[in-house]
């Protein structure tokens, strides 16, 4: 049993298979190099260092509550693990509960130094 019917097949050439098999890999590669042109647009790379405050993601989307936090902090950043992993003092006793993965982390960008205050006092902090 035949998919294609025999017009089809009789004007099918091998040649013609591989042509348009280059076309559509080159029609992927466009696509692909078009979405990460537009995803670039608006990404950061974020380098942070020890001493750093950061926010935390606060844990996963779907389990997430509607009226909760979107994230959490800020924290100080304790440690650099690697260039992707840092370990923050978010208050776990398990170490393992500490250490976060860049995207999970963003930077405190403060508007004023009344607002940096005022966190630094509500958490018993010293400047």
């Amino acid at each position: 049993m035949d998919i294609l019917p025999q017009e089809l097949k009789s004007r099918c050439t091998i040649e013609d298979l591989k042509r348009d098999r280059e076309l559509a890999f080159e029609n992927s590669i466009k696509s692909h190099n078009y979405n990460k042109k537009i995803y670039d647009l608006h990404r950061e790379e974020y380098k942070f260092e020890v001493g750093d405050r950061v926010y935390v993601e606060n844990g996963n989307r779907l389990n997430r509550k509607k009226m909760d936090e979107l994230r959490i902090g800020p924290y100080k950043i304790l440690r650099k693990i690697s260039n992707s992993i840092y370990e923050v003092d978010a208050g776990h006793k398990k170490a393992e509960s500490n250490v976060y993965h860049v995207t999970k982390l963003s930077p405190v960008r403060v508007g004023s130094n009344r607002t940096i205050n005022l966190i630094y006092s509500l958490r018993g902090w010293e400047m």
